[in-house]
């Protein structure tokens, strides 16, 4: 018996070491494949003649037009809100109006009606934008709620599709039919555009979420508002209050070139904030191809750089934190734990939490007079999730039921 055993123990062994020496055998092939390929690829690159100019040389290289690329747009409160942009529900690219082209409130909609949905979508971009997709969806009023339906369907029963073409630096609008569903309510619309070639993707969805509510002054508003968890788990989220609104007016914004000199110059006399959005604008500017002759290094044979200036200084004046509530304006969330980054609010997973907003209006308000105030909802990473904007309209005691 014991023979035996050790025949077997004897008889694994040897098949283990034959199996590493195989697997050694195969990893030294491996290893002698890999460095003829390295040493293949070194032979190339010392003996690859890089001529001056891409027209005439043999080795692969990407034509610098190939970047020139569209980038259209929308007002996306997502995307502003990631460059540090107070940003507001109210979405000016989006509009509703009824079949006869009157505007009309997204809370004053009624069931079982036709409107038509507009957005306007932007090219910010000096390369005209062909065959752009557009489409536009509804869901529940509320923040993060994923019900989303089209507002107008095609004859496969698809989201309905426009293709618009957008010259350079310029906007067009698209248009949906929306029959409005049988049941009352309250909802959110969205408009949503996409270019294979898009410069910048981020900022290529809208919401249109408002409420407008009506309260006398030294009196209080409440609202509800819908908070929907879309994910698996429970979420932690904080949401802020305020009074943003896009300033109104022409803004002008003039183009600037931003040379390697130019950026450095500046730095050097400012400080390192200022420096750092001088060249953030150098990044973030337009790419215009010139002759060969003027070329900068790293962004491609015969391209200079061009910046907005006054740009850095649009987006601080805008920036969060900038619209604070204006003196006795006071909105309380009840229940609700305060801290520095807002109103704390939990919700269970795959659930909706109904948010009272209570909204005390100052004595000394006037019959006419309107606040705009913003809810923008952010998870624990500081992303927005949603939000909605409330428009107060203060009346007079006789209007108010």
């Amino acid at each position: 018996m014991a023979d035996r055993h050790l025949k077997d123990l004897t008889g694994t062994i040897t098949r283990l070491l034959f199996s590493l020496l195989r697997s050694l055998r195969d990893l030294l092939a491996y290893l002698v494949r890999l460095l003829r390929l390295l040493l293949s690829l070194l032979w190339q690159l010392l003996h690859c003649k890089v001529p001056e100019r891409y027209e005439v040389q043999d080795c692969a290289h990407v034509p610098p037009q190939v970047n020139r690329r569209p980038d259209p747009c929308l007002y996306s409160q997502s995307y502003l809100a990631a460059q540090g942009i107070a940003i507001t529900w109210d979405n000016p690219d989006i509009r509703i109006t009824t079949t006869e082209g009157v505007p009309i409130s997204s809370t004053g909609l009624a069931p079982d009606t036709d409107y038509i949905v507009e957005g306007t979508i932007h090219n910010a971009s000096f390369d005209p934008a062909i065959g752009v997709r557009v489409r536009s969806y509804f869901r529940s009023w509320g923040i993060d709620f994923a019900d989303r339906q089209p507002t107008e369907l095609d004859q496969n029963g698809e989201a309905a599709e426009r293709i618009v073409h957008i010259g350079a630096w310029g906007q067009i609008i698209s248009t949906f039919k929306w029959h409005t569903p049988s049941q009352a309510g309250h909802y959110c619309v969205t408009v949503e555009c996409y270019h294979p070639a898009d410069r910048e993707p981020a900022n290529n969805v809208g919401q249109e979420n408002t409420d407008v509510v009506e309260a006398r002054p030294g009196s209080s508003a409440r609202i509800a508002v819908p908070f929907f968890n879309r994910r698996a788990r429970e979420r932690d989220f904080r949401i802020d209050v305020d009074e943003y609104e896009i300033p109104q007016g022409h803004v002008a914004l003039a183009l600037e070139r931003i040379s390697e000199k130019s950026v450095h110059n500046r730095v050097v006399r400012r400080d390192e904030d200022t420096a750092r959005l001088i060249e953030q604008d150098a990044l973030r500017g337009a790419r215009i191809r010139l002759a060969d002759g003027h070329r900068r290094a790293r962004l491609g044979e015969g391209y200079e750089v061009f910046g907005y200036a006054g740009r850095s200084r649009l987006v601080a004046e805008d920036g969060q934190g900038n619209f604070g509530l204006e003196r006795d304006w006071v909105v309380t969330l009840p229940g609700r734990e305060r801290s520095e980054n807002g109103w704390r609010v939990v919700v269970p997973p795959g659930d909706t939490e109904m948010i009272d907003v209570v909204i005390d209006v100052p004595e000394r308000s006037s019959p006419e007079d309107r606040k705009v105030l913003n809810l923008t909802a952010r998870d624990r990473f500081g992303t927005v999730v949603g939000g909605v904007t409330v428009i107060l309209k203060v009346v007079a005691d006789r209007a108010v039921p």
